[in-house]
């Protein structure tokens, strides 16, 4: 009598659970991976590949909610039905009665350890493998659906009016840079070229725009930049995530951190704010003792200029940005000079300002660290030419 209780139930349950797993599981793989890949360019064999590859990765998540849903159901109808009443009546405890169940919870907790270990992470990276091979045409989609491109930190936004991907090429091209938000860059030209590069496992977009025009918001005018590079990083179809790593890559992630690209990503954001920290700091002691600072603006090119920075007093805050010139006890303002070169050294002129503010950051195009200064009541003075009079104070 009992064994066939236990069919009964177990029965019930797994009925239950695997229509509550099929539900759960199409939904979740349709609306939350499938359909915005489809939309991005992903071609119908690729997402019937890309369907198979993350199945496993979303029914390790569906599983014990399902089978949770599903017990609930079951013993809630067994005790509606009087079913359970007379089980009881019968001698039978409910300790018993939930033997099924348990059975059921250890057969779903091995089940889902196994998918989330071994076959989840390994499935994961052939859907990854087969995004990765569609990149390029996801930028393009991308581009030809929505107009737009934006960078995964939301800093660089690439506009065109029409995409040709044959050639590679976009036609009426503005792209505009966030990184400083008190100076907002723009480049606007007819065409660019698109190329992609692969470095350090990341795939990128060099956007080479032809006869680009660039300007600035706080600079304002428009100035002709000749050659143009834009550098942008393409977002990966799945952001690494350590919940899917295998048993072995969290292993070797333990004892080797920098394996992870999580892990290096955080370690290089790091650096790039010390870097920048140690920028202010120097940058303050050698106006401090009265030395000056001296910036070079693309060293090496024919636009190479030199821009000296003196001021009484520099003073860093927080690591975040540095102000230069300050008051007197007398409230008078102590002026900043920035004195600008051409790179043999002849003085091109002068800046004068009140104060300044000076911020940096990481420019990923240039690969470099781009400081960018606020100056205050500016005036600017024309360089001294050879045989001129000095200028009376």
């Amino acid at each position: 009598m009992i064994a066939t209780l236990y069919r009964y139930l177990g029965r019930e349950l797994v009925k239950t659970a695997l229509v509550a797993v099929l539900g759960f599981t199409l939904v979740m793989t349709t609306f939350a991976v499938i359909e915005p890949m489809r939309k991005n360019g992903l071609g119908p064999g690729e997402v019937f590949k890309l369907f198979w590859y993350t199945l496993p990765m979303m029914l390790s998540l569906t599983l014990p909610f399902s089978v949770l849903l599903a017990t609930t159901i079951v013993y809630g109808r067994f005790s509606m039905s009087n079913e359970l009443m007379a089980c009881r009546a019968s001698g039978i405890s409910s300790t018993r009665l939930l033997k099924p169940g348990l059975a059921m919870g250890v057969a779903v907790t091995a089940l889902s350890l196994l998918l989330s270990f071994w076959v989840a992470p390994e499935l994961a990276r052939r859907g990854e493998d087969v995004g990765r091979a569609n990149l390029q045409a996801l930028v393009f989609q991308h581009l030809r659906t929505k107009t737009y491109y934006r960078d995964r930190d939301g800093q660089q936004v690439v506009h065109a009016d029409r995409v040709d991907p044959d050639s590679h090429t976009l036609m009426g091209v503005v792209a505009l840079d966030y990184s400083n938000p008190r100076d907002v860059r723009f480049v606007v030209a007819s065409s660019a070229d698109v190329r992609f590069r692969e470095e350090h496992g990341e795939l990128r977009a060099m956007i080479t725009p032809v006869g680009p025009v660039a300007g600035s918001q706080a600079r304002g005018g428009m100035l002709d930049m000749g050659q143009l590079t834009i550098d942008l990083p393409v977002p990966r179809l799945f952001d690494e995530d350590p919940a899917f790593y295998d048993w072995a890559k969290l292993r070797r992630v333990l004892h080797r951190p920098e394996e992870s690209d999580l892990v290096r990503q955080r370690l290089e954001m790091i650096r790039r704010q010390l870097h920048i920290a140690q920028l202010y700091e120097l940058m303050a002691q050698e106006v401090n003792a009265g030395q000056g600072y001296e910036l070079w603006y693309r060293k090496g090119t024919p636009q190479a200029q030199r821009y000296i920075f003196s001021a009484p007093l520099g003073q860093v805050h927080k690591g975040t940005r540095l102000t230069l010139g300050g008051t007197e006890a007398s409230a008078e303002p102590l002026p900043v000079e920035v004195r600008v070169l051409e790179p043999d050294g002849t003085g091109r002129y002068t800046i004068r300002a009140a104060g300044a503010e000076v911020r940096a950051d990481h420019n990923e195009a240039l690969g470099a660290v781009r400081v960018t200064a606020d100056l205050t009541a500016v005036t600017i003075l024309p360089a001294q030419r050879p045989g001129e009079p000095t200028e009376a104070p």
